[in-house]
C-alpha cells in the first residue's frame, strides 16, 4: 500500500495545474473545503459579497432616478403631448433627464461587471473541469498499474483467496468470450473502490465536473472522456506528461475503467435540477431588473423596452445552453449567484420601502403642522 500511495502522490504532482486567478482560488485558496460542490458555493458567496457594493450602488442610483422621474412626471407628460415622433420624444426625454441629473449608466455598470465575471468564470470552471477529469483518471490509471504489479507479486494462496471472495471470477469476460485476466480484474476492482471513495459528487450529482443531465453517465465513455479533458488529452506540454505516456493513458482508458463503465454501476450523472433552476432564476432576475428599471424611469416605451424584452428571451436561452453543455460546477455557480442576487434585491427593496414610508410620514407630519412649502420660495 505504501507503494500505491507513493505512486499516486507522484501522479498528482506530475500534472500541470491551471494557475489563473479563478482556478487558483477554487483549487487552492478554498481547499479547506473538501467537497468541490460546497467549495463552489462558498466561492460564489464570497465573490458575490465582494461585488455587493455594485448592487448597493445600483439600488441607490435607481432610487435617486426614481425620485427624479417622479419630479419630472408633469414635464414628461407635456413632452408626450408635444412630440408624436418616438425618436424625437426619446431624445427630448433623455435631454430632460440629463439636465435633472438622471443616470442611465448606473444600471449598466453592475450588469457589465456581472457579465464579465460570468464569462470569465465559465472559461475558468471549464478549465478546472478538464483538469479535474484528467487528474481523476490519471490517479485511477496509476492505481491500476500499481495494482497489476501488486497482484503479480502475490503468492498462490493470496490469489486463491481473491477468487474465493469473488474479486476475480471466470464470469467476467472480454467481448471475444475469453476470461478477463485475473490481474486485470483485480486492478479494475481496485480502481472501482478508489473511485467510489474519492469521486467528486455533490448532493444528487454523481460527477460535478460533468453536466447535471440524465443523458450523460456518471463515468464518461471513452469518447466523452476525450472531449471532457480538452487539451490535456492532446498536448503533452499541457498535461505535463510525455507523449508516449499520454498516448498509453488514453489507449488504456477502456481497460482501466472497465468495471466502472459497466452498465449496472454507471448511472445517470444528474436530473436536470441545476439547469432548470438556473433558467428559472435567470427569468426571475430579468423580471426584477426590468421592474426596477421601469419604476426608476431607466426604461420606458420610447426607450429600450424592445431591447429589454429581447434580453428576457436571450438570457435564459443562453443560461440554459451553458448549464446543459458545461460542467455542473458552472450551473451551481449560476444558481447560487442568482439566488443571492434575488435575496439582496428583495432585502434592499424592503429597506428602501421602509425608508420611503418614513420620509412620507415625516413629510405629511410637516405639512399638517406647518402647511405646504411654497415651491417658488428658494430661501
Amino acid at each position: 500500500m505504501a507503494f500505491l500511495s507513493a505512486t499516486l502522490f507522484a501522479a498528482e504532482t506530475a500534472i500541470k495545474q491551471p494557475n489563473w486567478l479563478w482556478e487558483l482560488l477554487i483549487l487552492h485558496v478554498f481547499d479547506f473545503i473538501a467537497n468541490y460542490g460546497w467549495r463552489v458555493v462558498f466561492f460564489t458567496l464570497c465573490l458575490k459579497l465582494l461585488l455587493s457594493p455594485l448592487d448597493i450602488y445600483q439600488r441607490y442610483m435607481a432610487r435617486k432616478n426614481q425620485k427624479i422621474t417622479e419630479r419630472l412626471k408633469p414635464q414628461m407628460e407635456k413632452l408626450q403631448k408635444q412630440y408624436t415622433d418616438r425618436t424625437i420624444l426619446a431624445q427630448k426625454q433623455m435631454q430632460l433627464n440629463k439636465q435633472a441629473g438622471f443616470s442611465y449608466f448606473s444600471s449598466c455598470l453592475p450588469a457589465i461587471v456581472t457579465m464579465a465575471v460570468m464569462f470569465s468564470l465559465l472559461g475558468a470552471l471549464n478549465e478546472v473541469s478538464q483538469y479535474m477529469n484528467f487528474k481523476e483518471y490519471y490517479e485511477l490509471y496509476n492505481r491500476y498499474d500499481a495494482a497489476i504489479v501488486e497482484y503479480n507479486g502475490m503468492d498462490d494462496a493470496s490469489k486463491a483467496a481473491l477468487k474465493e471472495q469473488g474479486v476475480v471470477t471466470d464470469e467476467r469476460k472480454n467481448p471475444d468470450g475469453s476470461v478477463i485476466d485475473y490481474n486485470v480484474q483485480y486492478a479494475q476492482k481496485e480502481v472501482f473502490d478508489y473511485y467510489q471513495e474519492n469521486k467528486t459528487s455533490f448532493l444528487w450529482i454523481k460527477n460535478i465536473w460533468s453536466p447535471d443531465v440524465p443523458w450523460k453517465k456518471e463515468v464518461n465513455n471513452e469518447s466523452q472522456f476525450n472531449t471532457n479533458i480538452g487539451k490535456y488529452g492532446t498536448s503533452a506540454s499541457k498535461s505535463g506528461l510525455t507523449d508516449d505516456e499520454l498516448a498509453r493513458m488514453k489507449t488504456m482508458y477502456p481497460t482501466v475503467m472497465g468495471l466502472l463503465l459497466a452498465e449496472e454501476s454507471n448511472g445517470a450523472n444528474g436530473y436536470l435540477i441545476l439547469p432548470v433552476l438556473s433558467v428559472l432564476m435567470s427569468v426571475a432576475m430579468q423580471l426584477v431588473t426590468m421592474r426596477q428599471q421601469k419604476k426608476s424611469g431607466q426604461v420606458n416605451e420610447a426607450m429600450g423596452s424592445g431591447a429589454m424584452k429581447a434580453m428576457m428571451f436571450i438570457m435564459p436561452v443562453m443560461i440554459g445552453f451553458f448549464s446543459l453543455s458545461y460542467t455542473s460546477a458552472f450551473a451551481l455557480y449560476l444558481v447560487v449567484n442568482y439566488a443571492f442576487s434575488l435575496i439582496i434585491n428583495v432585502g434592499s427593496n424592503l429597506i428602501l420601502l421602509a425608508i420611503d414610508k418614513k420620509e412620507q410620514h415625516k413629510l405629511e407630519t410637516e405639512v399638517h403642522k406647518y402647511g405646504r412649502p411654497d415651491p417658488n420660495d428658494h430661501n
